[in-house]
């Protein structure tokens, strides 16, 4: 009996090794370094300036306020019919958006700059999601337009295939933003996958 238990915890231990995944956690791979230094000394001043909301948080806070949400989604090109909510937290250094459909919500972003690396940030996840979406962001002062990266990879037929992501937001008025997303996976050609205009509400 002691033979038999001590085989069935053997055999369970291995098929937990086996499909156990342990997230690396490297930020940098991701994000890339950070600027600040000083790490473990306190609140620094470069600290703080990191931290202050500055003209890179106005550009998301543009997204402020309740937007109607009309147009096509996924690789169908589904129409949508969508209604987005965005509110400042944080003391105004984050921003997050709740888009709801049909009075349920259906995903959830926080949005806003990273003072550490320089660069524009968002997280998502949503109805569907099998994993939070991370992504890095520039912002071109000319096109108005806030850019958005993503870079995973998927298995597809026993094949490891390289994804790449991007985003645009465009500030087109005050109260019309044009958002679009696109893919490219492996070797194909990018395709569509959201082009939808968010035009605000007034009371």
């Amino acid at each position: 009996m002691k033979h038999v238990l001590a085989v069935m915890i053997l055999a369970t231990s291995a098929h937990a090794a086996q499909s156990t995944v342990v997230p690396s956690g490297d930020m940098d791979a991701v994000w890339g370094p950070a600027t600040a230094v000083n790490q473990g000394h306190g609140m620094t001043d470069e600290i703080r300036r990191a931290l202050a909301p500055g003209a890179e948080h106005d550009v998301v806070a543009r997204l402020l306020g309740t937007w109607s949400v009309r147009g096509v989604a996924g690789r169908n090109s589904n129409p949508i019919s969508q209604v987005a909510s965005v509110t400042a937290m944080l003391d105004d250094a984050w921003f997050e958006l709740r888009l709801t459909e049909n009075g349920e919500l259906s995903r959830v972003a926080h949005l806003g700059y990273d003072g550490y690396r320089a660069s524009f940030a968002m997280w998502e996840v949503g109805r569907g999601f099998t994993s939070p979406q991370a992504r890095v962001g520039d912002y071109d002062s000319a096109t108005q337009i806030l850019h958005f990266r993503r870079t995973y990879t998927i298995r597809s037929r026993d094949e490891l295939v390289r994804v790449n992501e991007r985003i645009s937001i465009h500030f087109v008025s005050e109260d019309e933003i044009r958002w679009q997303s696109w893919e490219t996976v492996g070797d194909r050609p990018e395709r569509n996958q959201r082009d939808v205009t968010f035009t605000r509400s007034r009371p």
